[in-house]
């Protein structure tokens, strides 16, 4: 949850360096992409990192919405 915003990106970044597959749920009220680049984290690294993430939209407060996001 909260993948997409500030401590989101770095959090993000990290659990990828320690080689998780990292899923994002966003629930559309701002850009729904992946992470922003951050500082420090050159292009190719940037792109390595997003290779293990999967955005989800969905409110996390709406549960079927939710299920609906994960099921697919």
């Amino acid at each position: 949850m909260g993948g997409t915003r500030f401590i989101g990106c770095y959090l993000v970044a990290k659990l990828r360096e320690l080689g998780h597959q990292v899923v994002v749920c966003n629930r559309g009220k701002t850009n729904g992409g992946l992470p922003e680049p951050l500082p420090g984290i050159g292009d190719a690294q940037y792109q390595q990192m997003l290779q293990g993430v999967t955005v989800l939209q969905a409110d996390r407060k709406n549960p079927d919405q939710l299920k609906a996001a994960v099921s697919s």
